[in-house]
C-alpha cells in the first residue's frame, strides 16, 4: 500500500513538472503579438522593434510603440527610455526639438506620444538605459513624406552582423547615400521628374549697333561743298568704285 502511494505521488509530481515546463515554454500572448510590430534593430545588448502610428508621421499627434528584448528574446522591463525628434536649423529658422514622452507598459513594451508642428525631416533619437544591460542609442530617419522609420545609426552590437550585411547588400562600391537629414541641412529639395519640351521663346527689347572699328572717316584736303551725297546714312552698303558723294569747289574770288 505504501509503495503504491509513493508511486502515485511520484507520478503526480512528474505530471506537475511536465506541465510547468510546458507553460514556461509557451510564449506570452502579449509578447507574441508585439513581436511583429516592426523590423528588429540591434543596439548594444538590446533587440528593438518600433512602430509608428500613423505609419506616415503627420502634423499633430503621433504615437511611438517600442518593444525591447534581450539576446535571449526575453522582454526587458527595467529600461528607461529617453526619446526626442529634432528638425535641424534652416536659414534663419532655429532648430525645433520635440520630446517624446515614453512610458513603460510592462512586458518589454513601451509607448510614447509626440506632436510635430510642421512637415519635413524629424530625425528620431532613442536612448535606452537598463541597470542590468547597460546603455544603447539608436537614431532613425523620420520624415512626414515617408511611412515608417529608417535606421541611421545605432550603438554597436554583437547581435548585429546579420542585420548590417542585409542592409548594405544592395549597395555598390563607389556609391554613397545622403540621407534626408543631411539633404535638409544643405537645402536640397526633390520633385517628380516631368517629361516636357524644353524649348522656350524669349521676347526682349534690343538695339542693333555697328562695329565702330569698321567705320572710316573720309576728309577732303581742300575746302569744298558736298554736292550729291550717296552714302547718306551710317551702315549703308556700297560697292567698290561706287561714288560716295560729289564735291563742289568754292568759287574763285
Amino acid at each position: 500500500m505504501k509503495q503504491n502511494s509513493l508511486k502515485f505521488i511520484v507520478g503526480v509530481l512528474l505530471l506537475l513538472t511536465g506541465l510547468g515546463f510546458y507553460f514556461l515554454q509557451q510564449p506570452d500572448k502579449k509578447t507574441a503579438e508585439l513581436e511583429n510590430i516592426g523590423s528588429t534593430y540591434y543596439a548594444g545588448a538590446f533587440k528593438v522593434q518600433i512602430k509608428l502610428a500613423p505609419a506616415k508621421p503627420k502634423i499633430g499627434n503621433n504615437t511611438l510603440r517600442i518593444l525591447i528584448r534581450n539576446e535571449q528574446d526575453q522582454p526587458v522591463s527595467d529600461a528607461t527610455l529617453e526619446a526626442s525628434s529634432e528638425m535641424p536649423a534652416m536659414g534663419s529658422m532655429p532648430a525645433m526639438l520635440e520630446v517624446v514622452d515614453v512610458q513603460q507598459s510592462g512586458n518589454g513594451f513601451y509607448q510614447g506620444h509626440f506632436s510635430l508642428p510642421m512637415n519635413g525631416s524629424w530625425p528620431l533619437a532613442i536612448q535606452i538605459t537598463s541597470p542590468a544591460l547597460g546603455k544603447a542609442e539608436l537614431v532613425f530617419d523620420m520624415n512626414t513624406s515617408r511611412a515608417g522609420l529608417k535606421l541611421s545609426s545605432a550603438t554597436s552590437s554583437a547581435m548585429a552582423p546579420r542585420q548590417t550585411s542585409a542592409e548594405h547588400v544592395d549597395e555598390q562600391t563607389g556609391m554613397f547615400v545622403v540621407d534626408s537629414y543631411r539633404r535638409q541641412l544643405i537645402g536640397v529639395t526633390t520633385s517628380e521628374v516631368l517629361c516636357q519640351k524644353m524649348t522656350k521663346t524669349i521676347h526682349a527689347a534690343a538695339r542693333v549697333s555697328y562695329d565702330e572699328s569698321g567705320l572710316v572717316d573720309i576728309n577732303l584736303k581742300y575746302d569744298a561743298w558736298i554736292g550729291t551725297l550717296n552714302a547718306d546714312y551710317i551702315g549703308k552698303q556700297v560697292q567698290k568704285g561706287e561714288p560716295l558723294f560729289t564735291v563742289l569747289k568754292f568759287p574763285n574770288y
